[in-house]
């Protein structure tokens, strides 16, 4: 009996002890990280930089119909208006407010819950940059709703109604500011998302900075997004899908320098990842290094 006694605990501690191992493996040397994660999945903070986002891409484009697809994707329903605004507000409280960056990020979530009048307190906290007031909605009935493209799947819940905004006037438009430099740039062999171009802009504390421009050339061709649509990765990232064969260059219009040719040129996938060629990928770091005077 004693014998038994013993290897049944021997057994016990072996299992706590190859649970432990588990637990710190999975946590800590190779943790699990998320790619392709939906909106509607993100955890509150991430979803708050989702809005952050899509509210500085609406100040600069007037895209109230892109605006409103990538609002779809959180799935707020008819809440989708009143969650942009009690956002704005809930930031406009906090020390997110007190760096330039935020209050650029609020006023433009402020802008775009108006133009669908929704109001929050974040309009009292933080006036917006002119005196002129903001315009005022003129609602249409009946109220057309968005159909979602049809590449997604129908949603259980209706998406949002809106009504044609009034572009902002142009003073009142929130522009990023300072001065952005190349901070790292480097290339790579990716079997399994090859040939793309790998964008992070950054605080000068190496925070990201969701909302800035980025502008992608190659020859005559020119393309121009926002980072921050991928906040599950980093909020500054941006991604660019380029073609074989080409060049590029990338730049922050206005806030940086332009990079070197990058070129989507083929390459050898280390041994490690498999072996075997695909296209050259890169990874561009642009940080600020000095805020606007």
């Amino acid at each position: 009996m004693r014998r038994g006694r013993v290897s049944w605990l021997a057994i016990l501690i072996g299992i706590g002890i190859g649970l432990a191992l588990g637990l710190f493996y999975a946590w800590k040397i190779n943790p699990v990280i998320a790619f392709n994660t939906a909106p509607w999945q993100l955890s509150k903070p991430m979803q708050q930089q989702y809005l952050v986002a899509i509210s500085l891409a609406f100040a600069r484009d007037h895209d109230l119909n892109r605006a409103v697809e990538r609002l779809i994707d959180l799935r707020l329903g008819d809440q989708t208006w009143r969650t942009l605004a009690d956002t704005a507000c809930e930031l406009a409280r906090t020390n997110y407010a007190s760096t330039n960056t935020g209050l650029t990020a609020i006023r433009s979530m402020v802008q775009l819950a108006q133009s669908q009048g929704a109001t929050g307190c974040a309009s009292e906290l933080l006036p917006l940059y002119t005196s002129t007031p903001a315009p005022t909605p003129t609602f249409i009935r009946p109220t057309p709703t968005l159909i979602p493209p049809p590449t997604k799947t129908p949603l259980p819940t209706p998406g949002p109604t809106f009504t044609p905004a009034t572009p902002l006037p142009p003073e009142a438009t929130p522009t990023a500011s300072g001065e952005f430099k190349i901070g790292a740039l480097e290339a790579f062999c990716n079997p399994k998302n090859p040939g793309t171009i790998d964008i992070f802009v950054q605080d000068a504390d190496g925070t990201g900075l969701p909302g800035i421009p980025v502008e992608v050339t190659s020859g005559g061709d020119k393309d121009d997004f926002f980072t921050g649509l991928k906040p599950e990765r980093d909020p500054g990232f941006a991604d660019y899908q380029m073609t074989a064969g080409s060049n590029y260059n990338v730049v922050l219009p206005g806030l940086s320098e332009r990079t070197r040719a990058l070129e989507a040129v083929p390459c050898t996938v280390p041994a490690s990842d498999g072996g075997g060629k695909a296209i050259t990928s890169y990874r561009v770091y642009f940080r600020r290094v000095a805020a606007a005077k």
